[in-house]
């Protein structure tokens, strides 16, 4: 079948001005809204499907078709922005882009309610931390669902990389743990960039505070010490062994 519009391509993005860094990411949706006629055009049937069939729901998203957006649904590559030039790429009518939409909240919810362990293998290296560029242990772990799926082509599993240095005063923050899943399918990262990614981190926060139970109970790393750099509190985690381990 052919396609009905051809495809976009997300723009490069090189950083904003700090002191006015909302203004200007907000001029830039605009500016790409107004010289991708199509794309603007899905967007505002999208704005209008959303309104009146789940008037109630997805309110961030309303907010990035109203040009209300924050910098980081623009700017990071997974992000709301990404997520709306894949849903035009994949040539959905506004009413597809919903259904499909619908099909992302459920997978985000079951993400969100599905219980996970650690992989019984992980990994200690030492890298530069980019909080204080100071050389700090990390942790390579995967987590794994405990209940296998019904479908085995819809197994996920995550991959989280934390930094033994964390920062408590910003739990968006985290600049140096980066959690991917790993699936066969689209619809748990496309999940992710639509609800998750750059919006509050409920999914990731809630990953990060049971690998660190996790680990602590295992004795893998032992409970923080406070660290007070004057601007903020930074928690320092001990990692009790030194390389790679079964558990």
């Amino acid at each position: 079948m052919d396609r009905t519009r051809p495809f976009i391509v997300r723009p490069v993005i090189h950083g904003a001005p700090t002191n006015r860094a909302k203004e200007y990411i907000r001029s830039c949706f605009k500016r790409f809204r107004s010289n991708n006629h199509e794309f603007d055009e899905f967007l505002k049937e999208l704005k209008e499907e959303i309104i009146t069939e789940k008037p109630n729901q997805y309110k961030n998203i309303v907010r990035m078709l109203n040009d209300d957006l924050e910098t980081n649904w623009y700017t990071p590559k997974k992000s709301l922005f990404s997520m709306l030039i894949k849903l035009y790429n994949y040539d959905f009518s506004a009413s597809q882009a919903l259904e499909y939409i619908d099909k992302c909240y459920e997978k985000y919810q079951y993400l969100l309610n599905d219980e996970l362990e650690l992989d019984d293998e992980y990994e200690v290296f030492v890298k530069r931390s980019r909080w204080d560029g100071s050389s700090r242990d990390f942790i390579n772990i995967s987590l794994s669902p405990k209940k296998d799926p019904d479908d085995w082509d819809e197994h996920y599993y995550i991959d989280i990389s934390m930094c033994s240095l964390e920062i408590d005063d910003d739990v968006d923050y985290m600049c140096d743990t980066e959690v991917n899943i790993r699936s066969r399918v689209e619809i748990y990262e496309d999940a992710l960039m639509l609800f998750g990614y750059y919006q509050g981190n409920e999914y990731f926060n809630k990953l990060y505070r049971f690998t660190v139970d996790e680990l602590i109970k295992k004795k893998i790393l032992r409970r923080p010490l406070k660290v007070d750099y004057g601007h903020t509190v930074a928690t320092q985690y001990i990692v009790c062994r030194p390389k790679g381990y079964k558990i």
